[in-house]
């Protein structure tokens, strides 16, 4: 199997079980790295998640340009 090159800096939103799952895809099954975790202010009651940083939504592009970083955000849906 060959080892994935991973040059693409990326920013997850989400604490949850979405985000776990799309954290494993994107770490084993894509380019991407993932560098940090977000969520909205209010959700963020801790320092890290998955080992890498949890830092609140509304600061992140302080940290973490748009330019400089993709961003993923896994959606669910009910009904």
């Amino acid at each position: 199997m060959n080892k994935i090159n991973k040059h693409k800096k990326c920013v997850l939103f989400g604490n949850g079980h979405f985000a776990e799952v799309a954290y494993h895809y994107l770490t084993h099954d894509s380019d991407y790295e993932i560098i940090v975790f977000t969520v909205d202010s209010d959700y963020c009651d801790a320092e890290s998640f998955k080992s890498l940083p949890l830092l609140p939504f509304e600061i992140i592009e302080k940290h973490y340009s748009p330019s400089s970083f993709s961003f993923f955000t896994p959606l669910s849906f009910t009904y």
